[in-house]
């Protein structure tokens, strides 16, 4: 999904913060398959200030944040 026009630009971090589609097509999915929501960014966070500005910003721009873990997921 691409930005949209009154979007504001992110914040600079000093992890990596991406639009690329093969990343954004690569967090789309959840580790059983059963959502599928293509993200605006993917953030690869370095530092907690990362995940503090990412999560003021998308605050700042009405969007929602997403946290994915690495590892499997279990529902119960």
């Amino acid at each position: 999904m691409a930005p949209l026009a009154s979007e504001k630009d992110p914040p600079a971090v000093s992890g990596e913060l991406t639009a690329d589609p093969a990343e954004l097509t690569a967090a789309a999915d959840d580790f059983g398959h059963m959502i599928h929501r293509a993200p605006r960014y993917v953030l690869k966070p370095a530092s907690v200030a990362d995940i503090s500005a990412i999560v003021a910003w998308a605050a700042s721009q009405g969007l929602k944040v997403a946290a994915r873990g690495q590892g499997p997921m279990a529902l119960s």
